[in-house]
């Protein structure tokens, strides 16, 4: 038993060192993930892992040619709108801050005026080894005004945007949630 345990964690070290050793120490650039063929259909999906949220139905799911998609959904009761997509980053964009608050807008068709905050978010940045800015506003208006959290980032080829958006009744208990399911986020290869 004893040589059984020496064994294993003589294994154990030996796993962990290559571990590392892959994990670490390299001062390449980093570069878009996509496949070295440049086939296009190798976009990565921005993904939460499991479904953060119970009981939605898909709205839209549409997946383009280039390997893009949009991806839309809603819980039942109304509450609660998640939209998923990544395009083509627009690159006659000279400001990246600009251009994703642009994009962060356009994905709840709002304006400006109705913008609460717009900030780069240091610890998703980190994480996302890409600029991510978290923009918050309001949509609609008395009964139908909606409040939405948009996780947006900028690669070198394109941009991915990751809408939450909740009726104000619910805001204020979801906030903390939404910005969960923001700090889950990661980039899966394409199935």
């Amino acid at each position: 038993m004893r040589l059984l345990k020496k064994k294993f964690a003589l294994l154990l070290a030996v796993v962990l060192c290559l571990g590392l050793t892959a994990c670490g120490g390299s001062n390449e650039e980093v570069v878009d993930p996509v496949p070295e063929d440049g086939s296009g259909n190798g976009v990565w999906v921005l993904t939460a892992g499991e479904q953060p949220f119970a009981n939605v139905e898909t709205l839209q799911s549409e997946t383009y040619e280039d390997g893009t998609y949009y991806y839309e959904d809603m819980a039942e009761d109304g509450l609660i709108k998640v939209v998923n997509t990544v395009q083509p980053r627009d690159f006659s964009a000279e400001d990246t801050e600009a251009y994703l608050l642009d994009c962060a807008l356009a994905l709840g068709e709002a304006d400006a005026d109705s913008l609460v905050s717009f900030e780069a978010n240091e610890a998703y940045t980190q994480q996302m080894t890409f600029p991510v800015y978290v923009a918050t506003y309001t949509t609609g208006e008395n009964e139908d005004t909606r409040e939405w959290a948009v996780f947006a980032m900028d690669t070198d080829l394109y941009t991915y945007l990751y809408g939450i958006s909740v009726t104000m009744d619910a805001a204020e208990d979801m906030r903390d949630s939404m910005q969960d399911v923001f700090a889950s986020l990661h980039l899966s290869e394409p199935v």
